[in-house]
Parts: structure tokens; C-alpha cells; sequence
């Protein structure tokens, strides 16, 4: 089975039906079934069952093999001739919001299948607004008795709202399992103690959506939500009674709502909202005057149009200008500053079409506009103003009429931040049947030019060859598919762009036919049509490629993606007194490099970056903080170093490669990367779209940035069509010719 497809497994099950689990502060007698001995038709109760197109795939309850009492839970699946498909899973859900500091969770389990099958139980903690907090997969051994596994996931009493057991079987064969057990500090789940609930958890008359089906979009009503959008989001993130847990900042918004429908002029809807924010009562004592340095201050709070004049009353402003003075605690109900800023207690307002109601799709607009105000890191890089782009995307959410017009709103407004990070999980529609199908074919781009890097046969007039230019696909120019793109997909700059284009599930290449129609330009400038089939098989890709590989003449070649913490020690002990090492970051590191890599790299400990965190107490306002790495080190490599990026370097990628700069002697090859560098921070928005931001600011210790404009590069090597054609790695091989020089 894919990792894809494990993936694909575990988005499922973990975008499963929003459970709000009201518990009182005692002790529970709750029965959650983890045993198995509670019996029922089909699956069995508490639990929920994933089962693909197996043949003779089932979730039963099996009384003649079990570990205790009278049955176990058996998992079970036939062959297939879609191995891509062919999984059974089984899991249940059960509440998370205990007073303790860690579950323990145990199981025993056995298993009877081929080689090419696995078995896996994973455990997960999801926190208040639906997000993964943490996770751990434990794979299940072949075994024809019973062997007991364990974990230990933390309880973080103000996140985790609910925990996760998800149990596949992937492949043909049988897995059984019993007895799983969950103890919070000791203590059996369904007699643990759980936490109490703050009013804002109390609320729930708006569960499930505001209930206001239409909302009016004219000048005076798009000037009117502009003052509440900007007002509510002030006040979710400064008054103390939002804060602090006091209230449920969404049902609020959904109570004034309908006042709003009846103020008739600016100055009525001025005292309306002044009104209301009497009555939330009155802030915290004053801040104490701020010890911060003004040098390390990266960027002051914006507030969009609140504090200008004309657009609230006076007395109104003066009221903000108090709580904006006041003095708050570090975390928030609704965000915790943990480094970067983690959203908390967001309903994600599950609907069945993912498509929410009018007044529901209005906070999503505002969740999502004041979560980038007071908490992007990069709000100064934007193109377009930001304060304007509250107004200017109230049309789209408000009059859209169905789930794809409202997750086109979505994306719109979240690709106008230019950021890699911000990824929505919901597939671009860039071609009018993308389907599910897709043409396995390996491209790549050269700037615009989107170039075949093997060759694949194809109906029509000849196969295509590496090397050939693809000008358009089922007749759109290939141009035409990335601008139509970047309206709708978040980048930090347009190489990343192309990148995530051919990387993601809104592939051209995907299609509902059985193939696609592209127009070809051969290596002899000839133009003609082929017909590339699709499948269900995606296109392979890069082979895996080995961790550590001798190169010629003392050359050693290291892989960041397949790269794990013991191959560290290798490279220390085998490779130490080699030349020269070539570290490739074009792709996603497997293994956190930054700090065990440059111990061994550097005779000493340096700044490697400085990044721009939230200030806990002033939401908007980020700060400064330095990164070092390495330690004094007498046994440090002394060989060269290079180091190969392109479009595919990003995130940690980007990061590794900026703590692998300040190794003395280290040159960096290759081209523009992706420009998005910084822990990333997850939103979540009604309809459950989820997406995420970078949440902290990293720049070079000269504090230069590196959002957008990517990594320093010391050789700006690019390859080009000649050498995708010869099928040759041009920035490996100018790497090595480093050393010969």
C-alpha cells in the first residue's frame, strides 16, 4: 500500500463528525467498548469501520480467537487487484478533556498475513478545533500470538478535546485485536476525572451554524460587517471576557448578527456596536510599560481601520484604545502562543455539504482576515493590503451558493497571503472533470515551460520522450493552468508555484477520462497531439534514494530525505575524513537535521537565524529572538560542503539549509527555493476547510528575510531542457565539479 494512501486513510478517519463531549467534573462510568465485549450488529459499538474493495472484507467480532473475555475484534481482507485501495480500518473516538498530564494507552494484538501486508494501530490526540496535537503509530509485528504494544500520549487539559484509536490492516490477511486499555495518569479512562468547562464550552446554541440563511450585500451593509468583522476580531483577541474562556466569541457574533439587519445608517450601526461592547464590560488593569528594545521589535500591531477617524464614534475608540493598554496573560482561550500562534477552541462547524450557512460563512471570513492580522508573521510581505481585503471578499462569501463557490472564496482569500504554508485541503478544480484518474507521466518546469523528464508511451502520432515540451493540456496552454492556479493556491513566490502545481492533487494530469488529450512540441520543434492514458497509479516519481552514497573521489552524497538520526553517527565515523560532502535539500528532510548534523559540522556554537515570535501580551506585535547551533568541538569535519536547493526546498528544508550556511566553507547550489520558512500553525474554518499559515518569522542572523524571497544562493545553477533531455542531474554535477576546481 502507498504512503499516500495511508495518508489518504487516516484523513478520513480523522475528519470524522465533530463529537462535543459535556462532561462533568466526577469521576465517569463510561463504556467505551475497548475491550470488544459489548456485542452488536456489524461493527461493533463505540467503534466505526473504513473498509475499502477487498475481497471478503470485513470488521467482526471473533469469539473463537480473543486474549480476554469472550470475543476480540478481527480485521480481515481478501486479495485485490487494486493494491492502492485494498485496506480494512476500524476506529472509535473517545473524549480527551481529562485533568492529567499523560494516557497510557496498551493493546494486544496478533496477526496472519503476506509479506507485502502491514498492520498498524495509531493513537491520537485532537484538540479543540479539531487539529492532530499528537499522534503515535504503532506498527503490528506478523505473529501468531498475542504481543502487547503501548504508548504514551500527552493530556493537555485547555487542548486536547478528544482521543483517536484507528486500527487497518493493510493488504490481504487477518488482524485481530483485544483488551486495549487507556489509563490518564493512572487512572482508567471511563473513571477519570475530567476537566471542567468554561462558559465558552457551555455555550452551545450555535453547534452546528448561525442559523441566517441570507445576508444582504449592498454598499451600506459590506461598510457595516467591515466595522463588525474588524470590532469582533479586536475583542476576540483583547477583552477579558473572551480571553478568558467567558464567552463563546462565535454564538456572540451570531446574537448581534440580526441587530445589525435593522440599524439603517452608519451612525445607528456605530451605536448599536458601541452598545454592545458596553455591555461585555470593562478590561484588564493598564499594561505596565513594555520592556522591549525597540531594535528588536519586527513588526507593530495593525488594527485595521478601527482607530481611524470617521470610522467608529470617538467615544467608541476610546474604549479600544483602554483595552488595547491593558495588560493579558500570555495564552488565550482562542490561541495559545507557543512559539507560534496555535489556534484553540475553533468550531469547525462540520457540515454535511460543506457548505455553512450565510452568517457562518461571515465568520469565516473573519475568523480567518483577524487570525492573519494579529498573527502572520509575514502580514508586511503581502501584495495586496490586507485591511482592504476584508470588504473586497465579503461578495464571494456572502452570495455563495453552493460548496464550491464557498471553498473558492476560500481559497481565494487565502492565496492572497503568499505564503507555501497555506495549503487548504480541498482539491482546485483547475480543469472542468478532474476526476480521479491521472496520467503517470514524470515533468517538471523550466521557468514557464513545463518539460517531460521521462519518457511515457502515448497513443497518437509518436510516445512522448524526455525532453518534449507540453504547451497545453486537454486544450488549455500550460500558462493559462498556472496563472488560473495562482489565484487559488497560497505561494510564497511563482517557482513554488510550478512546484506545487505537478506535486498536488489538483494535477492537470489528474482527469475523469480514461486519457488526456496534450499537445506536444518535440525536441525538433514539431507540434502535435497525443493521447497520454490515465490510471489509477500515480506517476512514480523520484526513486527512493539511499541515505549516504560514495561518489567518486572521496565524495560523499547525502540525501536529507532519507537521511534518520543514526546515519549521523555514520557520517561521524566512516565518513569523517572524506573530502567533501554534497547534503541534496531538494526535497523534505525525514529527519530533523538542524542541531545533530552541525554538532558534528562546526568547531563551535553560532547564530544560524533569528526569528520574529508573537508577543504573548500584545496580539499583532512579534519580536525578535536568536537561533545558535553546533558546540565547541575539536573533532569537527573539515572537508567542504555544498549544498543543492531548488523549488522543492521548504519549510525545514529551508531551515536545515540556513543552519548548514553558517558551516564555514559551505556553498550552496542551485535555484530559487520555495520561500516559506517558519513552524507552521494550523486554521481551521467552518465547512471544516483547514489550512495553516508560517506562524513564526525565520530570517539570516543579518535578519535578511527569507520568506518569499527564498534562500542566498552562492551558484545559481539551473537545469535546462538540453540536460532534462540527457537525462543528466546538472546541479549534482556542478556540485562535483566544485571539488575538482
Amino acid at each position: 500500500m502507498s504512503m499516500n494512501s495511508c495518508r489518504s486513510i487516516l484523513s478520513c478517519v480523522l475528519a470524522t463528525a465533530w463529537v462535543f463531549f459535556a462532561r462533568p467534573l466526577c469521576a465517569q462510568t463510561d463504556h467505551f467498548n475497548l475491550d470488544f465485549e459489548q456485542s452488536g450488529t456489524g461493527c461493533p459499538p463505540q467503534w466505526r469501520t473504513l473498509i475499502s474493495n477487498s475481497d471478503d472484507a470485513a470488521v467482526v467480532l471473533d469469539t473463537a480467537v480473543r486474549k480476554e473475555g469472550k470475543q476480540a475484534l478481527l480485521l480481515r481482507a481478501g486479495k485485490t487487484n487494486d493494491p492502492d485501495n485494498d485496506y480494512v480500518c476500524a476506529f472509535s473516538l473517545l473524549p480527551g478533556d481529562f485533568a492529567g498530564n499523560e494516557a497510557a494507552w496498551s493493546l494486544y494484538a496478533k496477526a496472519a498475513f503476506p509479506e507485502k501486508s502491514s498492520a498498524t494501530a495509531v493513537f491520537v490526540a485532537i484538540g479543540n478545533s479539531g487539529e492532530i496535537l499528537a499522534h503515535q503509530t504503532e506498527d503490528i509485528r506478523m505473529s501468531a500470538d498475542w504481543k502487547a504494544y503501548h504508548c504514551i500520549l500527552p493530556v493537555d487539559t485547555a487542548r486536547i478535546k478528544s482521543f483517536k484509536v484507528i486500527l487497518t490492516l493493510n493488504g490481504p490477511g487477518s488482524l485481530w485485536v483485544d483488551d486495549i486499555k487507556c489509563n490518564i495518569d493512572g487512572v482508567p479512562i471511563d473513571m477519570a476525572r475530567h476537566r471542567e468547562q468554561l462558559p465558552a464550552e457551555r455555550d452551545t446554541a450555535f453547534t452546528y451554524g448561525s442559523g441566517i440563511e441570507v445576508l444582504p450585500v449592498n454598499a451600506f451593509t459590506l461598510r457595516s460587517y467591515t466595522k463588525l468583522g474588524m470590532l469582533w476580531g479586536f475583542l476576540k483577541y483583547h477583552h477579558p471576557s473572551v480571553v478568558t474562556g467567558k464567552l463563546n466569541w462565535d454564538a456572540e457574533l451570531f446574537r448581534i448578527l440580526p441587530g445589525m439587519q435593522v440599524q439603517g445608517t452608519d451612525e445607528e450601526v456605530n451605536q448599536y456596536l458601541e452598545a454592545w461592547v458596553d455591555r461585555l464590560g470593562g478590561g484588564f488593569p493598564k499594561m505596565t510599560e513594555r520592556t522591549l528594545k525597540k531594535k528588536d521589535i519586527k513588526m507593530y500591531p495593525d488594527y485595521g481601520y478601527l482607530f481611524d477617524t470617521g470610522f467608529l464614534s470617538p467615544s467608541l475608540r476610546r474604549k479600544l484604545t483602554v483595552l488595547k493598554d491593558c495588560d493579558r496573560t500570555g495564552n488565550q482561550y482562542y490561541v495559545d502562543i507557543d512559539g507560534n500562534a496555535i489556534m484553540n477552541h475553533e468550531n469547525p462547524f462540520y457540515s454535511k455539504h460543506d457548505f455553512p450557512d450565510a452568517g457562518t460563512r461571515l465568520l469565516a471570513l473573519f475568523r480567518y482576515w483577524n487570525f492573519i492580522l494579529y498573527y502572520f508573521p509575514y502580514r508586511y510581505l503581502m501584495t495586496e493590503d490586507w485591511n482592504k481585503n476584508l470588504m473586497a471578499s465579503l461578495p464571494e462569501f456572502l452570495n455563495a451558493r453552493n460548496a464550491n463557490d464557498y471553498t473558492t472564496a476560500c481559497l481565494k482569500l487565502v492565496a492572497k497571503i503568499e505564503d507555501g504554508h497555506a495549503q487548504v485541503d480541498r482539491s482546485i478544480p483547475l480543469l472542468a472533470n478532474p476526476g480521479t484518474k491521472v496520467v503517470a507521466l514524470e515533468t517538471q518546469f523550466v521557468d514557464d515551460t513545463l518539460v517531460v523528464s521521462a519518457p511515457y508511451p502515448a497513443e497518437g502520432e509518436a510516445s512522448i520522450n524526455r525532453g518534449d515540451i507540453i504547451t497545453a493540456i486537454a486544450g488549455v496552454a500550460t500558462d493559462t493552468l498556472i496563472n488560473r492556479y495562482a489565484a487559488l493556491r497560497s505561494a510564497s513566490n511563482r517557482s513554488a508555484l510550478r512546484y506545487y502545481l505537478l506535486a498536488g492533487n489538483e494535477s492537470p494530469f489528474r482527469t475523469s477520462k480514461d486519457a488526456i488529450a496534450l499537445t506536444i512540441r518535440d525536441r525538433s520543434g514539431y507540434l502535435k497531439t497525443v493521447f497520454a492514458a490515465a490510471g489509477k497509479q500515480a506517476p512514480p516519481g523520484k526513486a527512493p534514494e539511499e541515505a549516504i552514497r560514495l561518489l567518486q573521489d572521496s565524495l560523499v552524497y547525502v540525501y536529507a530525505g532519507s537521511l534518520k538520526n543514526y546515519d549521523i553517527d555514520i557520517l561521524r565515523t566512516t565518513y569523517a575524513t572524506m573530502r567533501g560532502l554534497i547534503i541534496d535539500l531538494r526535497c523534505y528532510p525525514a529527519y530533523y537535521l538542524v542541531h545533530d548534523l552541525c554538532k558534528w559540522l562546526k568547531k563551535e556554537e553560532s547564530v544560524f537565524a533569528q526569528m520574529a515570535r508573537p508577543y504573548p501580551k500584545q496580539p499583532g506585535l512579534f519580536c525578535f529572538w536568536p537561533l545558535a547551533n553546533g558546540v565547541r568541538n575539536k573533532d569537527y569535519y573539515r572537508g567542504k560542503i555544498v549544498v543543492l536547493v531548488n523549488e522543492a526546498t521548504q519549510s525545514q528544508a529551508e531551515f536545515t539549509a540556513m543552519a548548514l550556511q553558517t558551516v564555514p566553507g559551505c556553498t550552496v547550489v542551485g535555484t530559487r527555493t520555495a520561500g516559506a520558512d517558519g513552524d507552521y500553525s494550523a486554521i481551521v474554518l467552518p465547512g471544516n476547510i483547514r489550512t495553516g499559515i508560517s506562524g513564526i518569522g525565520y530570517y539570516y542572523p543579518d535578519r535578511s528575510e527569507t520568506q518569499k524571497a527564498g534562500l542566498k544562493i552562492d551558484r545559481v545553477v539551473r537545469p535546462t531542457i538540453k540536460g532534462i533531455s540527457a537525462g543528466t542531474d546538472e546541479v549534482l554535477d556542478y556540485a562535483i565539479r566544485l571539488f575538482k576546481k
